[in-house]
Parts: structure tokens; sequence; C-alpha cells
């Protein structure tokens, strides 16, 4: 993330492409800052000044993934941190954006091939896996 963003604003010149950088921008530090928060991406554009058309494409050139698909995978990271700190599933699905404790362990084994309780049952063994 850090790398990206060094890369984005090190090419800034003001052209359209620069403002489409400035957008990326504001959204990758947006996520970084406020994964947690249950704000839609059409509201994340909005603030940024935005289409959510315009985010969408700007940001899946720019990473390779969606502005959501980001976002879970922040969310994600986070939450194996949390549950390798001892803190229980729902506790964790909260705590990282997720309303429904359902809904996170389905995108937890989406992204990580095993589930929130598999996770923890394996041990922090696991926090070094992708």
């Amino acid at each position: 993330l850090q790398l990206l963003s060094a890369v984005l604003r090190h090419h800034d010149n003001g052209s359209a492409e620069s403002v489409a950088r400035g957008h990326i921008l504001f959204a990758l530090d947006y996520f970084k800052d406020r994964y947690y928060e249950k704000k839609s991406i059409r509201e994340i554009a909005k603030m940024g000044n935005m289409s959510i058309s315009s985010l969408e494409k700007s940001f899946l050139a720019a990473t390779g993934k969606t502005p959501s698909e980001y976002r879970n995978s922040l969310r994600i990271e986070y939450s194996k941190a949390l549950l390798a700190g001892g803190f229980p599933i729902a506790e964790v699905a909260e705590r990282v954006g997720f309303s429904d404790v359902y809904y996170f362990a389905k995108t937890f084994k989406r992204y990580t091939g095993i589930t929130p309780g598999m996770y923890l049952r394996k041990g922090s063994s696991l926090a070094a896996q992708p």
C-alpha cells in the first residue's frame, strides 16, 4: 500500500490521469485508515468527489482489485491479527466492519481458504500465510 501510494504520488503532473491518481490515493488512504467503517463504495466515491464508476475503474486499473475487494482484503488481514490475539469471532467480525458474523466467516474463507474457527484452532502459525 505504501509503495503504491508513493509511486502514484511521484507521477503527479496535473493531468486527467493525475486526477484519477488522486482519486485512487484518496480511496487507498480512506480504506487504510477506516477499513472498519460500514460506508458504501458509493458514499466513499462521493466523499472523494468522484463517480462510483470512475472510482471503480481507476481503482481496478491501479490495484487489480475492486474497491470492495480491496477493503475486504484489509478487513481479513486485520481480523487475522485479532483472532491470533484471542478475540472471539463475533467481536472480530464487528471490529473489522462486518455486521453479520456469517458473512464475515464466508468472506474470511473466500480470502484465506479456511473458516475463522479453523484459523483459531490451527493457531497463529497461519498468520504468516496469505
